[in-house]
C-alpha cells in the first residue's frame, strides 16, 4: 500500500502546526521505508500546537510510538489525544540522559525545537548510542546557522559540526590518517539539505573499508594515482619530468621531494579558492 502524502496530511489539519513546504520531499523519501515498522518509535522536538505529532501518528499508523519533546510545559495537553509527551531543555545532555532511559532506543528522531546551535548539537551528541541501527536523526532549520540572531555566523555553528562530522567519517578509508571515533563507528552517512541535516544511524556498515584487488588480466594502464602525487603532473611536460629524475628529485623517499611537493600542492589548492 502507497505511503499516504505528507504534504497532503499536513495541509489537512485541523489542529495548528507550521512547518516549511520544501521540508516535505526530504520527510517523504527519508520516513517513507519506516511505515509499518513493528515497534517504531518517533521521537519530535518541538511540540508547539501539536497538529504535526496528529500528522506522524496517520502517516505511521497507530502502533508507532510517537514522542513529543518542549520545553513548555502546554505542550503536556497532547497526552488527551494519546502521546508521550516529555518537557525539558534539549540542550541539556541531563535531560536527554533522563529521556533515553525513561523510553529506550528509537528510530527516528526529528529535531524542531530551539534551533540554536547548543540545543542542535546537544541533541546530536545525546542520540547517537540511543539511535537503532537503520535509524535517523533529522535536524531541521538549520538555516540559524547563518543567522546573527542565533550568533552565527560561527565556526561552532551547528552547520560546521555538521560538516566536521562528514569529515571524520572518513576515519574508515583505507587511506586514512584519522583514528576511529565515535561518529565513524555509528554513523553511516550524513546528508545536508536545504535547511536540514541527516544522520544516517547503522553500526552494521561502520567498518574499517579495505582495498580490494582482483582478476589477473590487465592492459599495461598507468596508474596516475601515483603520478599525480609527483611534483610535476602527468598533464604538465614531459621534458620537465625528465629534467628533474636527472637532478633527484623525483625519488618520493627524498625529504626535498616531500618538501617540494607541499609547495606544488599548496599553489595548486591556492589556485581552486574561486570555488569555495
Amino acid at each position: 500500500m502507497a505511503a499516504p502524502d505528507l504534504f497532503s496530511l499536513f495541509t489537512n489539519l485541523k489542529q495548528k502546526s507550521s512547518k516549511v513546504d520544501s521540508y516535505f520531499s526530504v520527510y517523504q523519501s527519508h520516513f517513507e521505508k519506516y511505515r509499518g515498522k513493528a515497534d517504531l518509535t518517533f521521537v519530535e522536538i518541538g511540540v508547539l500546537n501539536g497538529g504535526s505529532l496528529l500528522m506522524w501518528r496517520d502517516f505511521f499508523g497507530p502502533s508507532a510510538r510517537i514522542i513529543g519533546v518542549d520545553y513548555s510545559p502546554g505542550a503536556q495537553r497532547m497526552r488527551e489525544k494519546g502521546f508521550e509527551i516529555f518537557i525539558g531543555d534539549q540542550g541539556s545532555p541531563e535531560f536527554w540522559e533522563e529521556f533515553y532511559r525513561d523510553v529506550g532506543p528509537i528510530d527516528i528522531l526529528l529535531d524542531d525545537g530551539g534551533h540554536t546551535n547548543r540545543h542542535q548539537i546537544v541533541t546530536v551528541e545525546s542520540a547517537l548510542n540511543h539511535i537503532k541501527d537503520g535509524g535517523l536523526i533529522l535536524i531541521e532549520d538549520t538555516f540559524t546557522s547563518y543567522l546573527p540572531r542565533w550568533g552565527n555566523p560561527s565556526a561552532y555553528s551547528f552547520m560546521n559540526y555538521a560538516k566536521s562530522v562528514g569529515d571524520r567519517l572518513q576515519a574508515r578509508s583505507p587511506n586514512s590518517p584519522y583514528r576511529q571515533n565515535k561518529f565513524s563507528a555509528v554513523v553511516y552517512s550524513v546528508s545536508i539539505f536545504e535547511s536540514i541535516v541527516g544522520f544516517h544511524i547503522d553500526r552494521r556498515l561502520c567498518k574499517k573499508a579495505s582495498i580490494l584487488n582482483v582478476g589477473i588480466e590487465d592492459i599495461s594502464a598507468i596508474n596516475y594515482w601515483d603520478v599525480e602525487k609527483r611534483l610535476i603532473s602527468h598533464s604538465q611536460t614531459q621534458a620537465a619530468r625528465r629534467f628533474l629524475r636527472r637532478i633527484g628529485l623525483e625519488a618520493p623517499t627524498s625529504a626535498v621531494f616531500r618538501v617540494l611537493r607541499w609547495i606544488r600542492f599548496k599553489f595548486e589548492n591556492f589556485g581552486l579558492r574561486k570555488y569555495f
